[in-house]
């Protein structure tokens, strides 16, 4: 067996070595609550960010979606508009007198096609 060492042969010096021992369990157990506050906030903000990301990407979807709805149906009504006799009363409604410039009609195509 070892012998003791000499700090702790004494009541006085055994309660000065378990008071050092509390103090520094004390000093870890404050340095871990700390770390474990700072470590949930930056969860929480991570967790706000994602949430926003997906809200947006859902947002901007479903707009994508409806744009691309929207576009369908222009398109089948143009082609309707421009089949000859598709109109059984021969009432064609006057929207404008202008029609969609060939770089519009283009650029509409192409994003029809993707």
């Amino acid at each position: 067996m070892k012998p003791r060492p000499p700090t702790l042969t004494s009541i006085p010096s055994l309660l000065s070595v378990l008071q050092n021992e509390w103090d520094a369990l004390a000093l870890e157990t404050y340095t871990l609550k700390q770390h474990l506050s700072q470590l949930r906030q930056e969860l929480a903000a991570a967790l706000y960010h994602n949430d926003a990301a997906t809200r947006v990407i859902a947002r901007i979807t479903k707009e994508r979606d409806e744009a691309r709805n929207a576009l369908s149906k222009v398109s089948l009504q143009d082609r309707r508009a421009a089949a000859p006799g598709s109109n059984a009363n021969g009432d064609a409604m006057q929207v404008d007198g202008q029609g969609l410039s060939s770089a519009l009609v283009a650029k509409v195509d192409a994003t029809q096609q993707r």
